[in-house]
């Protein structure tokens, strides 16, 4: 029988910008995708809209993307040992 993964909503959030982040450089929380203390600097904040949609120009870079939930970030895309890598192309 298969198992029920929930229901797939789209929310609100803000979702925070960071310098490249290796997982070394923030507080993983267990082993869960939820993060404290993230040790690379915050390059900017956008807020996503009701159905999640976000979209933000970056300079030339290497950023992670992470996501507000409460007092914790989420994020749970890797590529080697860095967490959620986007590219800045401006």
């Amino acid at each position: 029988m298969p198992v029920s993964r929930g229901e797939i909503c789209q929310v609100k959030r803000e979702v925070y910008v960071y310098e490249l982040t290796t997982r070394s450089e923030a507080e993983q929380i267990d082993y869960t995708s939820f993060y404290t203390g993230i040790r690379t600097k915050l390059v900017t904040v956008v807020a996503s809209d009701s159905d999640g949609f976000f979209q933000i120009e970056l300079e030339t870079g290497n950023y992670s993307l992470f996501i507000k939930e409460d007092s914790k970030f989420y994020s749970n895309v890797f590529s080697e040992n860095t967490i959620f890598p986007v590219k800045g192309s401006k």
